[in-house]
Order: C-alpha cells, then structure tokens, then sequence
C-alpha cells in the first residue's frame, strides 16, 4: 500500500473505505441494480438511496443470522461460494415467497427488519446530507 499517512492511519481509512466499496458493489451488480433506475429528480433519488441502504442493513442482519445457523459453503480456493451480502438478500427472498409453508424463517426476517428501523443508528440514514 502507498500512502503519505502512518501504516496504521492508512489502514484505517482503507477499512473504511472498504466498506463504502462492498455497499456499492450491493447497490449496483449483487442484487439492488441501482444504476438500471430512471429515476432523475433528486428528492426521489435520495429517498431511493435511503430505503435501499435500510435494505443492505437489513440483509446484512439476516445474514449475521443465516451464518450462525448455516455459514457460507467455502470454495477450494476458501473464499465464499456467496457475498455476504448476497446470502442475506436471498435469505430475505426465501422467506417471504416461502412464508406460507415455514413461518418462522418469515418472521425470524422481520424481526430482523425491526432491529434495522429501531437501532438508533437507523435514523442516520434517513438525515440530510
């Protein structure tokens, strides 16, 4: 790494900016498709934005859960057969289209959505710029 910051400062903020690049990467190609939106008016777009980022934290909750019960398959080179990501969306996803016939996964997910609307950080999302 290249850096005019101490070795311990840069890593920091490239943790950080790791972050914003796996929200990104979730918003636009890994499930969310951000980007496809034809969306134009600014007020709409950030509405957009805000329900989208309580989404990622909600799939990011389900998937802390999901892994507890079940982790991710590891493929042979170790890494993830999925994005965390990923595997919380889809855990989203299965449960509502299979609520009729198990309805706890369905409400195990929406607890977990409660969880993301009530933690004091929620609100941070919804704040103006």
């Amino acid at each position: 790494m290249v850096s005019n910051r101490p070795a311990r400062q840069a890593l920091e903020v490239y943790r950080r900016r790791w972050h914003i690049e796996v929200l990104f990467e979730a918003l636009k190609s890994r499930g969310f498709n951000f980007e496809q939106t034809r969306l134009r008016e600014a007020k709409r777009l950030e509405t957009l934005g805000s329900v989208l980022a309580i989404a990622f934290c909600w799939a990011w909750h389900v998937e802390a859960w999901r892994h507890e019960v079940k982790p991710i398959a590891l493929k042979t080179h170790q890494r993830p057969a999925k994005s965390l990501f990923r595997y919380g969306f889809d855990g989203i996803r299965q449960a509502i289209l299979n609520a009729a016939d198990d309805w706890q996964p369905f409400e195990r997910v929406l607890s977990l959505l409660h969880k993301v609307l009530t933690s004091p950080k929620a609100f941070h999302l919804l704040d103006p710029v």
